[in-house]
């Protein structure tokens, strides 16, 4: 069989991530089956890529194409009639448009072919996919009952505001009406907590949960000791935007190193909030206890996150499955994260781990004193568990249930093909 995994993107973080591994994954596990990728150019990954999308406009016309990509739809039209797959799976479509719904429909009324969709955002439950109302600064997911999400064009609800709200609306309009026709067969999702979520949705029936996979890193070399002496560090690592709420934890690590002057706080990513956050740090006075590294390549944040003890994750918005709990685990370092959505499942799913109410800074810094003062438990727990988490979600175990997930929906059974 000839599968075609479709996604805006293999390179970055997040969806990409996990598109680009999945297809790694069934390469080198799967020797009957061809699987070709399609997505945008990536100089990074040129050699993983089989078919390419367009260039995103850099022009004003960049949210006309958003809502309708004439160019991504002819790259689809003319990727599947040349391979004619006999399974389509996508990942993640972000700015490619509802043009691809339409191409997939169009050779799906010819052609037998399955539909699969890994769904990594709310885009089923909010109409700008983030589950989250900027204006009113509140998690919202009560959209997700209705086929059709008007609710976006009063509220104006999206990140960037009215123009962007409007386009993100008609967007979910146009996706709505191939949802409405059944034009995906199965639905994916990265965590339970999200398939509850979508199974509010009145058009979707069949969702399945596949946790995304953890690559084992081998620049790792672990043992109980390897955290710098007379230091107890805390760690964000990852996109410094407005949803992961960083200034939570800028203001509770404030409080915490007054009773711990020792404590420190490094901050590794870049992103819009980076200013804001460094001018807060001015703020309180804590230049040399918080340290931003700005982004770093895979060996340099291995090294770093070596010398770390704790990781926090503070996001405002619901995560429909966090990768940084078990990116975490293999470094040794305890996860603390808000009490919500795929934070709190993955937390409690490993079953290690602090949690905190969401923006509670008091909290949060008491979950930092309570990180120390356990430490040595705490780290004899991750080191134990480090090797079975990696095993329950690494690359075999995702590959198996995976084509578990493909054989249900192919032929109505479980075994490996």
């Amino acid at each position: 069989m000839i599968f075609l995994h479709v996604g805006e993107s293999i390179s970055g973080g997040g969806a990409g991530t996990v598109l680009r591994e999945t297809v790694e994954i069934l390469k080198k596990n799967d020797t009957i089956n061809t699987h070709k990728v399609l997505v945008r150019k990536s100089n990074f990954y040129e050699n993983k890529i089989d078919y390419t999308f367009s260039k995103p406009p850099t022009s004003k016309f960049k949210f006309v194409d958003q809502i309708f990509s004439i160019k991504n739809f002819v790259a689809i039209n003319k990727v599947l009639q040349s391979l004619q797959p006999d399974v389509i799976h996508i990942q993640s479509l972000g700015n490619l448009s509802p043009s691809i719904f339409l191409a997939l429909k169009k050779y799906k009324n010819k052609n037998r072919v399955t539909i699969f969709q890994t769904v990594h955002t709310f885009e089923y439950l909010c109409s700008h996919s983030a589950g989250y109302d900027y204006l009113k600064q509140k998690k919202c997911t009560d959209c997700a009952t209705n086929l059709y999400k008007f609710k976006i064009f009063a509220r104006r609800c999206s990140r960037l505001g009215f123009i962007h709200s409007y386009a993100k609306g008609l967007t979910s309009f146009l996706y709505s009406n191939f949802v409405k026709n059944n034009l995906i067969d199965q639905i994916i999702t990265p965590s339970n907590f999200l398939r509850k979520k979508m199974l509010l949705h009145p058009e979707i029936k069949s969702i399945e949960v596949l946790y995304n996979p953890v690559k084992s890193n081998n620049q790792i070399k672990l043992n109980n000791n390897t955290k710098l002496h007379n230091k107890f560090r805390f760690v964000f690592f990852g996109r410094l935007s407005e949803e992961k709420n960083i200034e939570c934890i800028i203001e509770a690590f404030s409080i915490a190193v007054k009773e711990n002057p020792f404590f420190e706080l490094v901050i590794i990513g870049s992103g819009p909030q980076e200013n804001k956050l460094r001018k807060l740090t001015d703020k309180l006075a804590l230049t040399e206890k918080i340290i931003f590294k700005g982004f770093l390549e895979k060996k340099a944040l291995t090294r770093e996150l070596l010398n770390c003890n704790v990781s926090i994750l503070s996001s405002k918005c619901y995560e429909t499955a966090s990768m940084v709990v078990l990116e975490s685990i293999q470094y040794n370092l305890l996860p603390i994260v808000c009490d919500h959505g795929g934070m709190k499942e993955m937390v409690e799913s490993v079953g290690v781990g602090l949690k905190f109410m969401d923006g509670d800074i008091y909290e949060l810094s008491k979950k930092m004193k309570e990180s120390y003062i356990n430490n040595k438990k705490t780290k004899s727990e991750l080191f134990e568990i480090r090797d079975k988490v990696l095993f329950d979600y690494g690359d075999l175990s995702y590959f198996i249930n995976l084509n578990k997930i493909y054989n249900k929906r192919l032929f109505g059974a479980d075994q490996l093909s």
